[in-house]
């Protein structure tokens, strides 16, 4: 048997027609319209129109049924309301509305509840109620408070009760990253709240409230845990609670839950015994035992009293479990609540959530690479040869033979065009054409490195570089294509005259082959007969002589071997003695290529270099330590080659730079000279060569710094052209990061993204960038940052921009950049910082910003810095702040800083605020004991993908993370990995960034991200 429904008490003004209903509406709408205070001030203003959508935004994105009185006046104009419980409850909305978007306190609540009151009064006075013994609905708060107590007391089959952790919210201060995800938090203690001070005035809000609860746990908490199972129970059982609401509080989406009830027909047997029996306890005890589903819900239309509810003391708890990562789509049991048409005054049930539980999955330990430490030194690269190389000879020189004295200390360029060397070493003397090079051996004193150049490596020159400190080449082995073949062929021949002295008459079989000796076939075999005479013998071996003479190559004496280092020219008299060249050069930062050319003849000397189309003087201004180049003549002149086409980037750029710069070898940045107030500083070879020695070789360093600066050029050259108003932050941040990754060729540690692609707007100043669903647009006056770093081995280039699409902030974005260029200008080895800062900020205050007709000063932001860099660390340990200060720290030889300044037309200084994207792992993390499994997972992924470097929650999910938020916050508090909210500066204000890094080399300094932009 099935619990009935309780029929709706019928009122006499529902029977009216639509005219009466009018009627009688037009006297409660002029009731509420003329209801004033005590001090007879209307109270009804506020509640005749519709509150502004520019004014409170938020206002409709909370209340889902907006209305006011001037819409009820319309509706019984119209004649839509068909009865007067109708306009009452319009009525009723209108003021609900307004106490459920005000605070309690304010004046237009109470005014609300005093105009409900009003019209209360009015309606029963309107509709008189004649049936005397006709009994009263139930109360609504009555009804609201038993079925949150029966979900408090719900247990599970061990006797725990499941809504402990509902009862609280979680703590802030331990769990802020809860109130960054979950928008909305509710606890079923605030609820009971609500209930006692009667401030649910309809059963769809106190619905939505204890459905908030369940969701928010549901979102929050990973699927299928201990607290998402107990949300996903409570859940259900509320809403079994909820279907059978009793009219007029019953709402049409839980009625579905109704028909899963278990359906138990109860039998009634007369009473055999007046005294209770043994029987009757037990069944009497089983049915206490039984759930409370079981029970038979009485009407209360056609109940005569109410039972009695029994309320169980809530759980008061601070305590909160661990939250676990965040999933915003969490699995429903049941299936979805169908949207309702229009009901009344009633909301659905929202998607299911709380608080925080542990996860106790556990998940198998993998040993990760940990990243490389600060002191981590490179391996210096050694000597490696360019397979064909192109190769184009000149014609010969025809110059006297001189002495061969010491090489100048300057170098002479080249011209291949005019037929006279404009060397200034003597020139050499004409060599006869020789053999081309088949082998050689070069030994690189004084490190000793030997290298062994073969034909057979399929090239026709070589290139070595030389590492700084190599003094001498020592050349031996030396061998030529033609030299084995003219061996074979005179060794072939002697043994031909030998054969054919010795060769003696056979005979031989008619048709049949002539014998072979020494695997060579003879000739024909002479037939039988006389043998000839000594005459004839003597004249035909005459002939043969001659002919073979006739045949015979006229040997070639081999020339001597000549070698050509930076235009100058030595000659090596003895090809198979060993040779030693001394290479000579004075040391400096601008030291010149040393480029050593082995070669047969004097007449390719030139043309070596210029058949490539490149000038001496470009090819010594490559790189520092030197290039050493073997190549060899030919016998024969060949035609140039057509040169071939250099590669080119595409657009957007996605060709990875060493397709782009084949030799390894990265254009360097802007050079400038240190100050001369900077010759007082104390300086010691020994010393830097101590350093160099400890660290890695700086040729590599400043290598890699220029890969990675070359990249970073080119990557927000393309995205300054791309980023236009109407974009998704999103999608200029994946624009950035893929091509930089393309372009570094992205491989784990070695190289890829420096850092989260930054792209802060107006007033937020830095570290914001877009998490997985932000749909932030760039619009037509926003002032955007643009930060992004690249790294080759470690090393970080950092570089900024600002980009505005209007000119209302020309001056802005001019005062910072001016600034940026003052710091990269005064900074040098032992310029201090404080004193630095004091340039910068003198440089940007002297700029004002108008806007419209107000003028503002541009500040330095005093609470932001520039830094130095370090291995796999972007912020090195000192910081170039922004205003001056008393800091004496110098900056120091070998280091390399980002000069990063920021300007701002607010108050100077900078708060966090907003949603958290940036983290990084701490370099000098503590050694802590992680208890939930799912922060030892997502740590170990930290130190695979990223070690030290910073990274964002869009590069978690592109590792494979998935509700990381628990574990992640976790490590923050634990002091594993540091978080970087966005910084902002205060509303309305705009912010601008410039930055350049900076290598401080021993005599002057290099500006290696500087480019054609800015």
């Amino acid at each position: 048997m099935k619990s009935d429904p309780v029929e709706p008490i019928k009122r006499d003004g529902d029977d009216n027609g639509p005219e009466k209903v009018r009627e009688q509406g037009l006297v409660m709408w002029t009731t509420v319209r003329d209801a004033v205070n005590k001090d007879g001030i209307s109270i009804s203003s506020p509640f005749m129109r519709k509150v502004s959508k520019r004014d409170y935004p938020d206002y409709y994105e909370l209340i889902k049924q907006p209305i006011a009185l001037e819409d009820i006046k319309k509706k019984l104009d119209h004649h839509e309301y068909p009865s007067l419980q109708t306009v009452r409850n319009d009525f009723e909305l209108l003021f609900a509305n307004a106490k459920q978007y005000n605070q309690t306190e304010s004046a237009i609540f109470q005014d609300a509840k005093e105009l409900w009151k009003l019209v209360q009064k009015t309606y029963s006075r309107l509709v008189p109620n004649d049936d005397e013994n006709e009994k009263k609905p139930p109360s609504l708060n009555r009804l609201m408070r038993s079925r949150l107590e029966k979900l408090i007391a719900k247990k599970d089959p061990s006797g725990r009760p499941l809504c402990t952790e509902f009862m609280a919210l979680p703590s802030k201060k331990e769990w802020p990253i809860y109130y960054k995800e979950i928008q909305k938090p509710q606890c079923l203690d605030a609820i009971q709240k609500h209930i006692k001070r009667k401030e649910y005035y309809s059963s769809a809000q106190f619905a939505d409230d204890v459905e908030l609860v369940f969701s928010n746990a549901l979102t929050f908490n990973q699927d299928h845990t201990p607290i998402w199972n107990d949300a996903v129970t409570l859940r259900d059982y509320f809403r079994r609670l909820m279907s059978d609401m009793p009219a007029p509080y019953s709402l049409p989406d839980y009625a579905k839950y109704a028909q899963n009830k278990p359906s138990n027909k109860i039998k009634i047997k007369p009473p055999q015994q007046t005294q209770p029996t043994a029987t009757m306890v037990q069944q009497t005890q089983k049915q206490e035992q039984a759930p409370a589903s079981l029970f038979l819900r009485v009407p209360a239309a056609h109940g005569t009293s109410s039972a009695k509810v029994v309320t169980q003391t809530p759980l008061h708890t601070t305590h909160v479990s661990t939250p676990q990562p965040q999933m915003k789509a969490s699995t429903e049991i049941e299936a979805p609540v169908p949207t309702p048409k229009q009901p009344k005054h009633q909301s659905k049930p929202p998607p299911p959530p709380s608080q925080p539980q542990p996860q106790q999955q556990q998940q198998p330990i993998a040993p990760i690479p940990q990243p490389p430490a600060q002191t981590v030194s490179f391996i210096n690269a050694t000597p490696s040869h360019y397979p064909r190389a192109p190769y184009v000879p000149t014609p010969p020189i025809h110059t006297p033979n001189p002495v061969m004295p010491s090489a100048p200390p300057s170098m002479v360029q080249t011209n291949s065009v005019p037929a006279y060397s404009t060397s200034q070493s003597p020139a050499p003397a004409v060599l006869p054409l020789s053999h081309q090079l088949q082998s050689i051996s070069l030994r690189i004193q004084p490190r000793g490195r030997h290298l062994t150049l073969d034909h057979r490596d399929g090239v026709k020159s070589w290139v070595v570089r030389l590492v700084p400190g190599e003094s001498s080449i020592i050349l031996s082995n030396i061998t030529f294509l033609g030299d084995n073949e003219d061996e074979a062929s005179s060794a072939e021949e002697d043994e031909a005259e030998k054969d054919e002295e010795y060769d003696m008459d056979v005979d031989a079989e008619p048709g049949s082959a002539s014998p072979s000796k020494n695997g060579r076939k003879k000739g024909k075999g002479r037939g039988r007969g006389r043998p000839p005479k000594a005459s004839t013998l003597a004249s035909k071996a005459a002939a043969i002589k001659v002919t073979k003479t006739a045949k015979k190559k006229p040997t070639s004496k081999v020339g001597e071997i000549q070698l050509k280092l930076n235009n100058f020219i030595q000659t090596l008299s003895n090809r198979m003695t060993p040779t030693a060249i001394g290479l000579v050069t004075e040391r400096s930062e601008d030291t010149t290529s040393k480029i050593v050319k082995v070669s047969r003849n004097n007449d390719i000397m030139h043309e070596d270099v210029d058949a490539e189309g490149e000038d001496d003087g470009e090819e010594d201004a490559t790189a520092e330590g030197g290039v050493m180049q073997v190549g060899e003549g030919k016998k024969k002149k060949k035609k140039k080659k057509s040169k071939k086409k250099k590669p080119e980037q595409s657009d957007p750029p996605r060709i990875g730079l060493t397709k782009l710069f084949p030799t390894g070898i990265y254009p360097e940045g802007e050079l400038q000279e240190y100050k001369n107030d900077n010759s007082y500083r104390i300086t010691s070879e020994e010393k830097r060569h101590a350093e160099k020695l400890a660290n890695e070789d700086p040729e590599t360093t400043y290598n890699d710094i220029r890969r990675a600066a070359e990249v970073h050029r080119q990557v927000r050259q393309s995205a300054r052209k791309f980023i236009r108003p109407g974009m998704a932050m999103t999608d200029i941040a994946n624009y950035i990061e893929d091509g930089t990754r393309a372009l570094v060729e992205e491989n784990g540690f070695e190289s890829g993204v420096g850092f989260p692609t930054g792209l802060s707007l107006n007033h937020c100043a830095a570290h914001y960038t877009p998490n997985a669903g932000d749909t932030t647009i760039l619009q037509q006056g926003d002032v955007l940052k643009v930060d992004f770093g690249v790294h080759v081995n470690g090393r970080i280039v950092d570089s900024a921009f600002t980009l505005t699409f209007d000119h209302t902030y020309d001056k802005l974005v001019e005062a910072v950049k001016a600034a940026t260029e003052t710091g990269v200008r005064e900074a040098g080895i032992d310029v201090r910082l404080g004193e630095l800062a004091g340039y910068i900020q003198e440089t940007m205050e002297s700029y004002e910003v108008e806007v419209g007709s107000k003028v503002y000063p541009v500040k330095p932001i005093a609470n932001l810095s520039g830094h130095s860099i370090n291995k796999y660390q972007i912020h090195g340990g000192k910081s170039v702040m922004l205003v001056k200060n008393d800091d004496e720290t110098k900056m120091e030889e070998g280091e390399y800083f980002a000069i990063e300044t920021f300007g701002s037309t607010g108050r100077g200084r900078i708060v966090e605020g907003g949603e958290c994207s940036h983290y990084a792992k701490k370099v000098d993390a503590p050694h802590v004991p992680l208890r939930l499994t799912t922060a030892k997972s997502l740590l170990k992924s930290i130190n695979k993908n990223f070690g030290t470097l910073p990274f964002c929650r869009r590069y978690l999910d592109r590792a494979g993370e998935s509700k990381y938020l628990l574990a992640l916050n976790h490590l923050v508090q634990q002091g594993i990995v540091q978080d970087y909210p966005p910084l902002c500066d205060q509303r309305g204000s705009m912010t601008a960034q410039f930055e350049h890094t900076i290598l401080l080399r021993p005599t002057r300094k290099e500006i290696v991200s500087r480019g054609d932009d800015y």
